[in-house]
């Protein structure tokens, strides 16, 4: 009977989940997608958000926000997989302890099912970021080596576009394209190159790209503006190693609250009884996990990795 009430509760609110917006002719993971992210506000909610008469959507606003990054790098799906995934896990992590007779484990269970996607999907964004970073300074390297030698930069392009990897070589691709097909204004596709990329310093050095194709004397600056960029690089891998012995020193003590029930076995078996056979014991594990669960989230968003540009020696949080 438990059984069918939950499964009727979850296709119920697996109904409601995706009658809320409108869905065009997709798959089930984008229709999700929609439901919880949208296509779009109206122009309603926008005024009343600018009026101050309504708070932005906060959930919302960070799964559009990784949508958004990952669709750089070609990798917006992802979200696509994480809200249905958070959806089932969430489920079965209310449902399983009402099976196991302990069901005080059910809100605690259910929040960590529903964060472990998120988590996941973050850990992969902050690791293609840097993949993305470090191939971007790369790109960067190899034109200008061949520029100063071939003196084009259509040619300098052509050259090493195989070298490069992922979102990187879909961008110069596009630059490609546009001169040869759409417009030979070489000046124009570097402005439209460099709007692909969220960074000062790949922008200072496609400005002194313009300025070379007016003046090539400004061709021995590009080496410098590379120096500048794996620099800053550097400076961003020791900050976010920083940042990470913080995240790790949170998880050591995660790791001691519940390495301490284990502890207690051996210690003392009535306490151990105590705690996980009671009511209030089940009660003290199951706040303690769901504290760790809102815990990690808080320490993962308080140290979001940031940014160092040394052409202006600005942190910037939040952008890597």
């Amino acid at each position: 009977m438990i059984l069918l009430c939950w499964i009727s509760f979850a296709l119920c609110a697996a109904g409601i989940f995706l009658s809320l917006r409108p869905f065009e002719n997709k798959g089930i993971k984008e229709k999700i997608e929609q439901a919880a992210i949208g296509q779009g506000e109206t122009l309603s909610y926008e005024v009343a958000l600018a009026e101050g008469s309504k708070k932005p959507d906060k959930v919302r606003g960070i799964l559009v926000g990784l949508r958004q990054g990952l669709a750089k790098y070609g990798k917006e799906k992802s979200v696509a997989y994480m809200i249905p995934a958070s959806l089932i896990l969430g489920s079965l992590g209310a449902s399983v302890p009402v099976f196991l007779n302990i069901p005080v484990f059910s809100p605690s269970l259910a929040l960590l099912g529903v964060l472990i996607p998120y988590w996941i999907l973050e850990a992969v964004w902050a690791r293609i970021r840097a993949e993305g970073d470090k191939e971007l300074e790369r790109s960067m390297q190899l034109i200008s080596v061949s520029y100063k030698r071939t003196g084009s930069l259509e040619l300098a392009v052509r050259e090493n576009i195989d070298s490069f990897k992922s979102y990187i070589r879909l961008a110069y691709l596009s630059f490609l394209l546009e001169v040869d097909s759409v417009d030979p204004d070489i000046e124009m596709a570097i402005w439209h190159l460099r709007d692909r990329f969220d960074d000062p310093i790949f922008s200072e050095w496609c400005r002194a790209l313009v300025e070379c194709t007016k003046d090539r004397t400004f061709v021995e600056t590009l080496d410098a503006i590379v120096l500048r960029k794996g620099e800053a690089r550097s400076v961003n891998l020791r900050v976010r190693g920083v940042l990470k012995a913080a995240r790790n020193e949170f998880l050591m003590m995660a790791l001691m609250i519940f390495g301490n029930v284990g502890l207690l076995y051996l210690l003392n078996k009535d306490w151990f009884e105590a705690l996980t056979r009671t009511f209030f014991g089940q009660t003290v594990l199951s706040l303690s996990l769901a504290f760790v669960c809102i815990g990690w989230t808080l320490v993962r968003k308080w140290t979001t990795p940031v940014s160092f540009h040394e052409r202006d020696h600005l942190f910037e949080e939040g952008k890597t």
